[in-house]
């Protein structure tokens, strides 16, 4: 009997605490038990919740079960239901289709998991429509553009089965190229290049609002990581802006415009508390910042810029009366992209999520203050791993054909072909006439002009030209380890009474034919606004109709 007595009690002793620590019990529910993306490319959302009165908080950690599944935030808290209220936590739900290795349709599952609670599950299906004979290498955000003379481009990123940015020299790719089924080659001037070798346009926009200020060592943290990290990795001719906002009453403030000045760009940055928030913070106007932002683009690029926006901020917008909507429509329009970092105890994923989706981004979750630093880290690999394809077609009739080409890079190959067909007749131009612009950058310091090309005819092996100014400056190749078209060339400077001559001259051979890029830089050791009075270029040095000419 006493046996019988003492496992009775240790039955109810035994059930006591299963029900105190929640052992295997219903406490987990979700307001989805399946999302079907079908063939939308927008993200989902679902909720979970702690519907267990005698549990008073849940950890609930949120797992994918396929690589291609990703979800934000990883974990989510919710308390006990009190009165009948659920404490219901948002999840954003996206899916990357370059990383499915076949068309159709796929499943795959969300597991959510908490100490002491029952697994529940979340099943999530989509449709893929294509998939490039990749091998491990996906081509994400395809652009292909047509221009002037017969030029065809093709813009995009690599990454690899793991969604990281393949980050390599241009060398270590192999390029096929087609225009149906003619092989275009080295006569065509064919060649891969980073995207850095496009004129970047950069704003880092700053979130400092009240909620952002009361995460512990949050801010410092985060202008390390722009000042120190992004800022540092990006090239000498990089055009960076700083903007924040901290305010519920006021508009986002320009901290410094588009500059390519590093020191005191990051100056600024590390000054926005003295300077612009001095001790006082409160809601966030998180669209209005980025829509002041995407106006800064309107005069400052042109259609052959690379132009982003890196948003930092937990996403809480509470004050704007910009809509997501709009943002996005003004992002697509001057063709931004929007890079959001997700920061803070709670973040509004879903709303950073949408921005980066929709206008060709990404979207990098930083829950803990020891995710910023690789957060940044991770935004410099997606800017390295941006990549340009570029040929001049040597077609000059009016057939339509579909340009494309594969990647490889060792084992691994990815493939596109463009959506749009190229036809000459719409693209012509004289291939002898190469197309010049100059690229003004202002701090309170100093000015600094970069010379670019946008295209080089062939047979060009000297480039000489003279240059009228006010002001003092200094002159000097881009290396190549910027992108300097000419990094490999000679400059010698030639002071006489009417300006500076500048002989840039190769020893062995000419400038890429189709080629585009920083070529020369010149320092102003105060700020200007008229920097040249004049800049002639002589093409009377050519003898078979070569002519440089700019564009702006």
């Amino acid at each position: 009997m006493k046996l019988v007595r003492y496992m009775g009690i240790l039955l109810v002793v035994a059930g006591t605490v299963g029900a105190m620590t929640g052992c295997n019990v219903d406490a987990i529910d979700v307001s989805n038990p399946e999302l079907d993306f079908a063939r939308n490319p927008l993200p989902l959302s679902f909720f979970a919740w702690n519907m267990n009165p005698d549990i008073p908080e849940l950890t609930i950690s949120v797992r994918a079960d396929k690589s291609w599944i990703q979800v934000a935030p990883d974990q989510v808290r919710s308390v006990a239901p009190t009165g009948g209220t659920m404490d219901r936590q948002q999840i954003e739900v996206q899916v990357d289709r370059s990383l499915l290795t076949r068309e159709g349709r796929h499943e795959g599952q969300i597991t959510l998991n908490a100490a002491g609670a029952k697994p529940v599950s979340v099943k999530v299906y989509v449709y893929n429509e294509s998939v490039a004979p990749t091998g491990g290498l996906s081509i994400v955000n395809p652009t292909v553009s047509y221009g002037v003379p017969y030029l065809i481009e093709f813009g995009f990123a690599l990454r690899d089965r793991n969604d990281r940015a393949v980050v390599a020299e241009p060398n270590q790719f192999s390029i096929i190229a087609q225009e149906d089924m003619t092989s275009v080659g080295n006569i065509h001037g064919l060649a891969i290049k980073r995207g850095a070798s496009r004129q970047l346009w950069l704003e880092m926009a700053l979130d400092y609002s009240i909620a952002m200020q009361e995460v512990d060592g949050g801010i410092a943290e985060m202008e390390y990581a722009a000042a120190e990290i992004l800022l540092q990795s990006l090239n000498a001719d990089a055009l960076v802006a700083v903007s924040e906002f901290h305010r519920d009453d006021q508009e986002s403030n320009l901290v410094i415009p588009f500059n390519v000045d590093k020191t005191e760009t990051a100056a600024r940055i590390h000054d926005i508390q003295n300077t612009h928030v001095r001790g006082f913070a409160s809601g966030a106007r998180m669209y209005d910042a980025l829509l002041a932002a995407l106006r800064r683009f309107g005069a400052a690029a042109d259609a052959e810029d690379a132009r982003y926006i890196v948003l930092f901020s937990n996403g809480a917008d509470t004050s704007s009366t910009t809509f997501a909507s709009q943002v996005v429509a003004e992002a697509l329009a001057r063709r931004v992209r929007i890079i959001t970092v997700g920061f803070g105890e709670t973040i509004d994923s879903g709303a950073l999520m949408s921005l980066a989706s929709l206008t060709g981004g990404r979207y990098i979750s930083a829950a803990k203050i020891e995710d910023l630093q690789p957060a940044f880290e991770r935004i410099v690999e997606d800017l390295e791993g941006q990549y340009i394809v570029r040929w001049a077609s040597l077609r000059r009739d009016s057939n339509a054909v579909t340009p494309a080409i594969t990647v490889s890079f060792g084992a691994s190959n990815a493939a596109y072909a463009a959506k749009t067909p190229f036809r000459a007749t719409d693209h012509t131009g004289n291939p002898l006439t190469g197309r010049l612009t100059l690229v003004q950058s202002d701090t309170t310091a100093q000015t600094t002009v970069f010379l670019r090309a946008n295209y080089m005819p062939r047979g060009i092996r000297v480039i000489q030209c003279r240059v009228r100014s006010s002001y003092p400056f200094t002159a000097s190749l881009v290396d190549a380890a910027d992108d300097g078209l000419l990094g490999a060339w000679d400059l010698i400077t030639q002071e006489e009474e009417d300006g500076v001559w500048l002989f840039m001259e190769s020893r062995d051979r000419d400038a890429p034919f189709a080629g585009f890029g920083p070529m020369v830089r010149f320092t102003f050791s105060q700020a200007v606004d008229v920097p040249f009075t004049e800049f002639f270029i002589d093409n009377e040095i050519y003898t078979e109709g070569q002519r440089l000419e700019f564009e702006n």
